[in-house]
Parts: structure tokens; sequence; C-alpha cells
């Protein structure tokens, strides 16, 4: 698993992008910030969207801790 982490409009909708070589579900790439919420990637045989916090409560998946975040007042 990766993770990029930074500020707004430094490239990390862009580095995804390319590494994938096409846009992804619900890429937004502005000057201003437009990107509020975390984005998984993962390998699969349809392009969907799931939302964050069914990622978060999801058993199966390794996202349980942020569910904390959302407690703190973050948003999925």
């Amino acid at each position: 698993m990766v993770m990029l982490v930074g500020q707004y409009s430094t490239g990390k909708s862009t580095f995804i992008r390319y590494l994938l070589g096409e846009d992804f579900p619900g890429i937004r790439i502005g000057p201003e910030p437009t990107t509020d919420k975390f984005s998984v990637i993962m390998y699969g045989h349809e392009k969907g969207i799931v939302p964050g916090n069914a990622l978060a409560v999801d058993p199966q998946m390794q996202f349980r801790p942020l569910t904390k975040v959302c407690l703190m007042g973050g948003r999925f």
C-alpha cells in the first residue's frame, strides 16, 4: 500500500493519474483545493466509487482506524 499526503495543488492526483494511465473515478484537478477526502485505488474488474465511510467500516479493508478521524471532525 502506498499513501500520498501533501498540501493541495502539489500534484498528488496528477501523479496517480500518470501511474494509472487514465483518469480515475471521482478525480477533480484544479488550482484550488478540490480533494477534501481520501481516495483508494484498488485492482478490480469494474471501475467505481465506494464512499470512504463504507471502506472505513468494512472489516475486510485496512481502513478502520480512519473512523477516528471522522470522530475528530474529519470528513470522508
